[in-house]
């Protein structure tokens, strides 16, 4: 991969910079219009009791954290990044929510996801796709470890927040 910025590869940044980027998601994550595009994001992937979530590129696992609830109490929710200082810090944020039973952290490249074939209910990656170089790989990773009539759900920054979230049926 070539990745150009830190935001694009953080694993390239020390633990120093990577926290202080995790707490900059999490801030952003409180802010209102934050708070609507996730809120719809959540909507449209319609987390159900007892499924298996992935999210793609989870960063410090805002995304994670607010699928939880609606998985409980037998449903996990996985979130892959490629950095091992944000999963860290993932980790942290969770276990400090009281979530880290129903949230798995991994370290992983969202063009070669770690997992087997159909293995989840639903992927979903949100703010993800305009830091890979191939865009198109990740979702075919995606498609491939989600279960035939399962969902997966992109969201990224390409026009007004009540157009960037389309779900793609699988």
């Amino acid at each position: 991969m070539n990745h150009s910025n830190a935001w694009s590869n953080p694993s390239l940044v020390d633990s120093t910079e990577a926290a202080r980027m995790a707490a900059s998601l999490e801030e952003r994550a409180r802010r209102p219009d934050q708070i609507q595009v996730n809120a719809t994001l959540l909507d449209v992937l319609a987390p159900l009791s007892g499924e298996r979530l992935l999210e793609v590129g989870s960063g410090s696992g805002v995304l994670c954290r607010l699928m939880a609830p609606y998985i409980a109490p037998s449903g996990r929710v996985t979130g892959l990044d490629i950095s091992p200082a944000f999963i860290a810090q993932a980790c942290r944020y969770a276990a400090e929510q009281g979530m880290a039973g129903s949230i798995a952290f991994a370290v992983g490249q969202a063009e070669t996801l770690p997992y087997a074939d159909a293995r989840f209910d639903a992927a979903y990656a949100a703010r993800l796709m305009l830091h890979v170089n191939r865009p198109d790989v990740v979702l075919r990773e995606m498609m491939r470890v989600v279960r035939p009539g399962g969902r997966i759900v992109l969201m990224d920054w390409i026009g007004k927040p009540s157009q960037l979230i389309v779900p793609i049926g699988n």
